[in-house]
């Protein structure tokens, strides 16, 4: 029970710390989000993120999914079985390969970026306005080997996580955030296209996030060679397992690109309002869920090689908790106060009260989803690290064939935030779906203690939201203006947070306990 304890407060520990450089990177990537709004037009900004989001999408799939947790485990047995050569033959291996068709993509993004964008962003309202697409198909072209760095940079990282080393990988995006940011700011007269200095500027924060990590990974001993030995036994096995989880991230990512298509069938602008409302809802999502299932994957890989099914169990039980302890105030945050945060975020420039009322209006619906993803990348982590990587991919099939069945109704009711209301219902059931499968599965699960302790959670929210309207109270009476509704915004989300631990402390909430002698033996180191 003891070393259980131990390797929980670990896991948290690198949780904290990712988080900790996920924030500021995150708060770096509002700015630049704020900077673009304000300073480029609505066809610039859409053209932007259409192609942004096809190289992309490979972060994703790599950065945050099949590459990590299919090759994070059998990196860890491959080092503790076999020893460090076969590690290295492994590491090789695996690189060759990525590099490889990598490269490939990235040239087809080059020489086909036209006919892509005529299929990710094929809708007429997109489609026909002047320059639009070939705004989007010149900015893929130059971007096209960011998606070579940025999943360069992703297998670093899953290098460095498998030492449990998470930290510089936690701060590298920051890089990436600064160029961009930096691209806001530069005359655009300079370049034949506006907005073109946001594509050549995030080719080199690609290239700046994968190179900073590549000190860490010599220090460890682990620099990859080229090795083109892909009929190695482990290697293909990386393959085998990933194929799964690729399936499993890509159908995210096809929902993505599913949202891309029909967004642009909408008005003007539509692509960067979901856009905006999703990059207020990745930052909890990305502090809490991201964070503790990158730390998280080792040690449940660790324990499951170990064959300590009950350790397993208990981990994963008490970070699934936590995530939803952070989630549940986040997502009430988040719906109650969706226009004031877009308002204070967005709304300047060429960013109007229109486009934040659109922004809001999916913003709110994106809250629930909150801990409906944040709790489905906790659970995938259970099947990653014991190698059952089809039952995600399962339930993720599932759960896009149910929003591509929805999605069409739920537009028709209530247009743009019907789009993110049928992502949010495929979630849930996809959720659902992956907890009844893994309570089968492993059949270690204190279902009664898991209940009684999030109804804790809901009613320490509960008071939470009793007191969050007060800000539209006082805002309603024109008594604040400027600086001081800004400041009185965020007074109000500091006391509704302290309300919320308050109230859980009363509770008796064991999480926050937790929490509270992490930070107490940090201050004491």
């Amino acid at each position: 029970m003891k070393n259980v304890q131990s390797e929980t407060n670990h896991v948290l520990k690198s949780a904290l710390k990712m988080a900790l450089g996920t924030f500021g990177s995150r708060i770096l990537g509002l700015l630049r989000d704020i900077l673009m709004a304000a300073t480029f037009s609505a066809v610039i900004t859409d053209a932007w993120l259409v192609a942004y989001r096809i190289p992309n999408l490979f972060r994703r799939l790599f950065g945050e999914g099949a590459l990590s947790v299919s090759f994070i485990p059998l990196l860890i047995e491959s080092r503790k079985r076999k020893g460090e050569e076969e590690e290295s033959k492994l590491v090789n291996g695996v690189f060759s390969l990525l590099f490889l068709l990598l490269g490939s993509f990235s040239l087809l993004c080059i020489f086909f970026s036209t006919e892509i964008v005529g299929i990710v962003a094929g809708g007429e309202a997109f489609q026909s306005i002047a320059g639009k697409a070939a705004f989007t198909a010149k900015f893929l072209q130059i971007m096209a080997f960011f998606m070579l760095f940025i999943c360069m940079f992703a297998f670093f990282m899953a290098l460095l996580n498998s030492r449990k080393r998470f930290f510089a990988a936690a701060f590298a995006p920051i890089l990436l955030n600064i160029c961009l940011i930096t691209a806001c700011l530069l005359p655009g007269q300079w370049l034949p296209v506006p907005g073109e200095w946001l594509a050549w500027m995030a080719l080199l924060g690609g290239f700046l996030q994968m190179a900073v990590l590549i000190p860490g990974v010599i220090k460890q001993g682990l620099i990859p060679k080229f090795q083109f030995d892909f009929l190695n036994k482990e290697v293909l096995q990386v393959m085998k397992n990933s194929a799964p989880a690729f399936l499993t991230m890509g159908i995210l990512q096809i929902t993505t690109l599913v949202n891309v298509y029909y967004a642009s069938k909408l008005e003007n602008g539509s692509n960067t309002w979901i856009y905006l409302a999703d990059r207020l809802l990745e930052l909890p999502l990305s502090l809490i869920a991201v964070s503790f299932a990158t730390a998280l994957l080792p040690s449940l890989a660790e324990k499951w090689a170990d064959d300590d099914q009950r350790a397993f169990g208990r981990i994963f039980q008490s970070q699934l908790q936590f995530t939803l302890f952070l989630a549940i105030p986040a997502g009430i945050g988040l719906y109650m106060l969706a226009e004031p945060l877009v308002q204070l975020m967005f709304e300047r420039g060429k960013f109007n009260v229109s486009h934040t009322i659109k922004t809001a209006s999916v913003l709110k619906v994106y809250a629930f989803s909150l801990i409906i993803y944040a709790s489905i990348r906790i659970v995938n982590v259970c099947f990653y690290a014991t190698k059952k990587v089809w039952l995600p991919a399962l339930g993720s099939s599932l759960g896009l064939v149910s929003h591509l069945l929805m999605v069409g109704f739920w537009m028709e009711q209530y247009g743009l935030p019907g789009l993110a209301l049928s992502t949010a219902l495929s979630g849930a059931f996809n959720l659902i779906l992956q907890g009844v499968v893994y309570k089968k599965t492993f059949q270690v699960f204190a279902l009664s203690r898991f209940v009684k302790n999030s109804m804790k959670y809901l009613l320490a929210g509960a008071a939470m939201a009793v007191f969050l309207p007060l800000y539209y109270r006082v805002i309603q009476e024109g008594q604040l203006v400027g600086a001081f509704k800004v400041a009185f915004l965020l007074g109000v989300i500091v006391v509704a947070a302290i309300i919320y631990f308050f109230v859980s402390y009363l509770l008796k909430v064991e999480e926050l306990d937790r929490l509270r002698s992490r930070f107490s033996r940090n201050k004491g180191a």
